[in-house]
């Protein structure tokens, strides 16, 4: 890859793009060939495979629906474009290119700027969508999300880019006028570059390092192009996360391009945050299936991955320079966008309506020790945190005092000495790497040879504090003749967890616990970590998305929303 030097136009918006030229100049072969001038007009699929009908003799006029190509034409086509692939998506674009062009007007097109045809791209538009229609996709059921899972697309890198890159240009072309009032004016040039080559895309006047280059992906304002690290940042992340966290570099950097488009001026910590809402409005109506692309299940889990990676540090000022937010502020401005559109992103420039900022400083203390208390004080000081903000919550949401738990039993499953519940001792492995509340016997227990240190480990203390949040919540639910099992009671849990962690946020807070800078981003990591695999189709369980969307409720909105839930 390092010998590639980067694309001076923007990437095509489908593999079958890259191969037009050619195939238009096998099809001027073909037509020679084709000798009684039969004509092809349609094509159908039938079971992955291509049909080509009878031919028959052309009678509409050019650029008329009817308008056909020669049937040798076609067939040079298909085969060029489709090779060993699919050809779901070339039989519907030759088909589409018949009803918009002469045959002429199509051949000419290896003589044009494929990128700025209006036909090429409209082409590209119906056809994406025709193949998506059999790819898993992800809609949304009030304020979850409810999967369906089908045989999905697979693309490769250039391909998640190219599709990402035509649906995003159309997206806005759709929302700009609606609400900036302004028509959408395409990015002037897409540009991967790489960094070992030293060939780096100029951004104004100012030289650069070219440590800003790697593993980074810019927006170009002065110069109106987007750029990105093609050699270590693109694909690093499609190999790790997936594809769906590429797309949402490409969106996230489409948000500044809109801004500049729009005339949008402000702190660069709220810039930042509206280009994570505006990524998130995309997603949202890409998840509602009104987009070309579509989500796949764990798509959204990538994002939730994504911001985790691309925070900044614990502690950083959102008044600093340079600054782009937590992970907890960024998929909060992504989730504001996925609910409720580009109208909810429009008002975060204006005094009266700016996202919500959760800055929680880095003290001395938590340079000291990372930020975490010590392993055995965890689970006795959460523990004590909780008791104090039931005791004050319980009554302001249910009717009655609040009734402390009767104990907490940490366990250990290599000794089989496990505490049983109702119907008795489980089978040993559905405690390993568990926890859980107990009715019966009204207590919390916890997996302490696993599942706490491996969380302490590699989270940090709030990874065990969103586990004892959901396990205290589950016994104020008990107390309030609430269930505690299925879904719905699994994300009114979480909403509860949250309104606990909203509540160790300021220094004086009567839990006698303080949130630490990067705490709320374990809380993230955490979700990710025990939440359901969205992959695996299990209906029983909420998404990490999902729990992380209910945790926010109750974190902003308080523990009194979260019977909504």
């Amino acid at each position: 890859m390092a010998d590639q030097p980067p694309l001076e136009t923007r990437p095509a918006p489908a593999p079958w793009f890259r191969r037009l030229a050619v195939v238009a100049l096998v099809a001027l072969g073909a037509t020679a060939c084709a000798g009684n001038g039969g004509v092809f007009v349609t094509t159908t699929v039938s079971e992955g495979t291509t049909t080509l009908p009878q031919e028959t003799t052309a009678t509409s006029s050019p650029g008329s629906a009817a308008t056909s190509f020669p049937r040798g034409a076609v067939e040079a086509y298909l085969e060029g474009c489709a090779g060993d692939g699919d050809t779901t998506f070339c039989t519907c674009s030759i088909r589409e290119f018949q009803e918009r062009l002469t045959f002429d007007e199509f051949l000419a097109l290896d003589e044009t700027d494929l990128s700025d045809s209006a036909v090429v791209t409209d082409v590209t538009s119906v056809c994406l969508r025709e193949v998506v229609a059999a790819t898993s996709t992800t809609t949304i059921v009030g304020a979850t999300t409810t999967t369906t899972t089908v045989p999905p697309m697979t693309l490769d890198l250039d391909g998640t880019i190219a599709v990402a890159v035509s649906d995003l240009e159309a997206y806005w072309a759709e929302q700009m006028p609606i609400h900036y009032q302004v028509e959408y004016r395409p990015i002037g040039e897409l540009i991967p570059y790489y960094p070992s080559t030293g060939d780096l895309p100029r951004c104004g006047a100012e030289d650069l390092s070219r440590s800003v280059y790697e593993d980074n992906a810019f927006y170009c304002n002065p110069n109106d192009f987007i750029a990105w690290d093609a050699e270590g940042l693109i694909p690093d992340l499609f190999e790790e996360f997936g594809d769906f966290a590429v797309s949402l570099v490409m969106a996230h950097e489409w948000g500044h391009a809109v801004q500049n488009r729009g005339s949008v001026r402000g702190p660069t910590i709220v810039t930042e945050l509206q280009a994570d809402c505006f990524a998130g409005a995309w997603t949202g109506a890409a998840a509602a299936g009104d987009r070309t692309l579509r989500l796949s299940p764990g798509d959204l889990e990538e994002a939730m991955a994504g911001y985790l990676l691309f925070r900044d540090p614990p502690g950083t000022s959102p008044n600093d320079e340079g600054a782009h937010g937590t992970g907890f502020d960024r998929l909060n401005a992504f989730q504001d966008g996925f609910f409720d559109g580009v109208a909810a992103c429009v008002p975060y420039v204006t005094s009266s309506d700016v996202p919500e900022i959760v800055a929680i400083p880095i003290t001395p203390e938590d340079v000291a020790t990372g930020g975490d208390l010590p392993f055995d004080d965890i689970a006795p000081l959460l523990g004590d945190s909780l008791e104090a903000f039931w005791t004050i919550t319980y009554p302001e949401i249910f009717d009655g005092d609040w009734v402390p738990v009767s104990t907490v039993v940490p366990y250990f499953p290599s000794t089989g000495d496990l505490p049983a519940c109702g119907f008795g001792v489980l089978d040993p492995s559905e405690y390993e790497y568990n926890a859980f509340y107990c009715p019966d016997g009204d207590f919390i227990a916890w997996d302490a040879e696993e599942l706490f240190p491996d969380l302490y480990r590699s989270i940090g203390d709030f990874g065990i504090g969103m586990v004892l949040g959901n396990q205290w919540a589950l016994a104020a639910l008990t107390r309030a003749g609430l269930p505690i099992e299925g879904v719905e009671a699994e994300l009114r849990a979480d909403c509860l967890a949250g309104s606990w962690t909203a509540m160790l946020v300021p220094f004086e807070n009567p839990t006698g616990i303080v949130l630490s800078a990067g705490d709320l981003d374990e809380g993230i990591s955490g979700f990710l970590t025990l939440g359901a695999d969205p992959s695996a189709g299990d209906v029983d369980q909420a998404t990490p998305f999902d729990r992380f969307n209910a945790f926010q409720q109750g974190f902003f909105s308080g523990a009194a929303s979260c019977l909504d839930q």
